[in-house]
């Protein structure tokens, strides 16, 4: 294997922890994991729909935040306990900063909703990228460089 090939398939395992541990998933692990994705979806289906109403967009809408979310986090996510999706804060949030410029219940709300819902993900996903990629250690797990402690520390 060349050199460059081992530093792309390095990268691609600091980008995607799903890498490092499908490898190694048994089998017998199958049935605990779905049980507990379907005990997940009965919890992010209504909260997701309540969230919307908060927000002030169509209930389906609260449904679409909950698959991408999802399936990032299954991508990229580094916790097995860690739940992710919508919430109140961020909600509120949301609907002030657009409701600043559009009418709750329009199309231009939803639109303008749904944007920023996106932008903000990509901003999220560059930067959770941009700081795996400068600061990885093998030795200490993830490293901050702003604080210059490790997450085990922090956490």
């Amino acid at each position: 294997m060349s050199n460059s090939s081992v530093d792309l398939a390095s990268a691609a395992r600091k980008l995607l922890p799903i890498l490092d541990w499908i490898p190694a998933y048994r089998r017998e692990w199958l049935l605990p994991d779905v049980l507990a994705g379907v005990a997940l979806w009965a919890v992010m289906v209504p909260e997701g729909m309540a969230y919307a109403g908060i927000v002030g967009v169509p209930p389906i809408m609260g449904l679409y935040t909950i698959v991408p979310a999802l399936l990032a986090y299954a991508l990229l996510g580094t916790s097995r306990q860690l739940v992710v999706g919508p919430d109140t804060a961020t909600g509120l949030i949301s609907a002030v900063t657009v409701g600043a410029v559009a009418t709750q219940g329009t199309a231009d709300f939803n639109a303008l909703t749904s944007t920023l819902a996106v932008l903000i993900g990509i901003f999220f996903f560059s930067l959770v990228s941009a700081a795996r990629r400068a600061t990885f250690s093998r030795k200490s797990g993830m490293f901050c460089s702003i604080c210059r402690t490790s997450r085990s520390d922090r956490w």
